[in-house]
C-alpha cells in the first residue's frame, strides 16, 4: 500500500496540486509556469517521504486521494 501510494499517488497528488496552484494565482500566465516549475520538483520528493513517515499506511493514502480529487475539482472548477 505504500508503494502504491509513494509511485502513483503522491505523482497524481503532486501534478494536481500543481495544476490547481497555477489555476488559483492571480498572476500572469508566465510567473504562474515559473511557480509550477519551482513547485513540483519540490513537492513530489516530499510527498513520497511523507508516505513514508507514519507508521498507519492508511493516512497517506486517504489524504493523497483526497488532495488528488480536491485538486483535481479546483482545476476544473476555475
Amino acid at each position: 500500500m505504500r508503494l502504491f501510494s509513494a509511485t502513483v499517488l503522491a505523482l497524481l497528488a503532486a501534478t494536481g496540486l500543481t495544476a490547481a496552484w497555477i489555476a488559483a494565482l492571480p498572476l500572469a500566465m508566465a510567473e504562474r509556469l515559473v511557480w509550477a516549475g519551482l513547485l513540483f520538483p519540490l513537492l513530489w520528493p516530499a510527498l513520497v517521504f511523507w508516505v513514508y513517515w507514519p507508521e498507519q499506511p492508511r493516512l497517506p493514502l486517504i489524504a493523497l486521494g483526497l488532495t488528488t480529487v480536491l485538486s483535481c475539482c479546483l482545476v476544473l472548477a476555475l
